[in-house]
């Protein structure tokens, strides 16, 4: 599968930018503060605020509106009111809920095709052509997928706009959800699950670079969490 690193999946331009001190500085501060919130994880619904909490406080309280919309877990918005355009859909998953949790060696669990549905509802009921990034997220490990990926292996797959489109009007077999997850977004997405590019990385690899000061380490974390 086509997994990439956060360097490679970084803009070249942004790659260069130089992050001032003041500004990498709040970011550890923020880091240190999730991971400590993050040591302790009952439920699913203390992760989505621990997460919540760390975007809002490093780079997104001020601008944008980061909330649950509906289904969807963890939305951020392209402004800071929930009328804004959604920008960046993530799924969130207990550490311990392997059995929905994506993996680098299998795409095609529960929590992507919960991820599709959710991304069709945007892009095609709400025609939201401003998508940015859709994320999938155990807290520790993040598979973040472009949403111009999401365009050219699931937008563009005509029969699964149709069925998509059959679903809703409630014409097929079952109106419900988990018929959707099994019946059409697993197949959709088997179809193209080692061709599908994403970039993955693991937050627990970058506590060490924290603790012991290796801020070029930590920049390309900055900069994946970044609006840029």
């Amino acid at each position: 599968m086509p997994e990439q690193t956060i360097a490679k999946s970084l803009n070249k331009a942004y790659r260069q930018i130089s992050i001032d001190k003041q500004s990498l500085g709040s970011f550890k501060t923020q880091l240190e503060i999730l991971y400590r919130q993050i040591a302790e994880i009952n439920t699913e619904e203390k992760i989505k605020g621990d997460l919540m909490d760390f975007l809002k406080l490093t780079f997104y309280g001020q601008n944008y509106k980061v909330s649950p919309n509906g289904h969807i877990d963890c939305a951020i918005h392209l402004g800071n009111s929930i009328e804004s355009p959604v920008g960046v859909i993530i799924e969130v998953k207990m550490p311990t809920n392997a059995s929905e949790m994506i993996s680098k060696n299998n795409l095609n669990k529960k929590a992507l095709q919960e991820l599709l549905l959710y991304y069709l509802r945007e892009r095609v009921e709400k025609k939201n052509i401003q998508l940015k990034q859709l994320i999938i997220t155990n807290i520790h490990e993040f598979f973040i997928f472009d949403a111009q990926e999401f365009e050219r292996v699931f937008y563009s797959n005509k029969k699964l706009l149709k069925k998509f489109s059959e679903f809703n009007e409630g014409v097929l077999t079952s109106d419900k959800t988990n018929f959707f997850y099994k019946e059409i977004a697993a197949e959709a997405i088997e179809s193209v699950k080692n061709s599908l590019s994403y970039t993955w990385f693991d937050i627990r690899k970058y506590k060490t670079a924290l603790y012991s000061g290796n801020d070029k380490r930590l920049i390309e974390l900055y900069k994946v969490f970044s609006p840029e």
